[in-house]
């Protein structure tokens, strides 16, 4: 991005033009190009970071129960909503939560089973995932 160009983006961007001590403000700041790319790296690193709730968190994105479709990252669901006791937000990471998403019964009509666990090699691994489907 030529130097005009920059200025001429930054001018829209705040609807003014720039004066010119700001225009050689952002000339020397440009030329400084260890400052400038720390700008962007730090820029996205920001941008980035408003979505780190949604990128790391404990809750499934999305979840199918009995055909229902479930989105927990975005809405609380009690343990109740899919078989449990309490009426408290589930806790997808619990093995008694897991189970009762896992080992629901099939629906009418389908034939299909869950597979929960398998044996690999004299241990036990778990297979499967909280995105279950009908």
């Amino acid at each position: 991005m030529s130097e005009a160009t920059a200025v001429t983006f930054l001018s829209r961007l705040r609807g003014r033009p720039l004066s010119p001590i700001n225009q050689r403000r952002w000339r020397n700041f440009k030329s400084n190009k260890r400052g400038y790319w720390s700008l962007w790296i730090f820029s996205i690193l920001f941008i980035l970071s408003l979505f780190a709730e949604f990128i790391a968190n404990d809750r499934p994105i999305l979840l199918t129960y009995k055909g229902d479709v479930y989105f927990p990252v975005l809405a609380a669901y009690p343990e109740t909503t899919f078989g449990g006791e309490f009426e408290t937000t589930a806790d997808y990471r619990d093995p008694f939560v897991q189970d009762l998403i896992r080992r629901r019964p099939p629906t009418t009509g389908s034939a299909r089973m869950i597979r929960v666990a398998t044996w690999r090699r004299g241990s036990y691994t778990a297979s499967g995932s909280l995105f279950c489907s009908d």
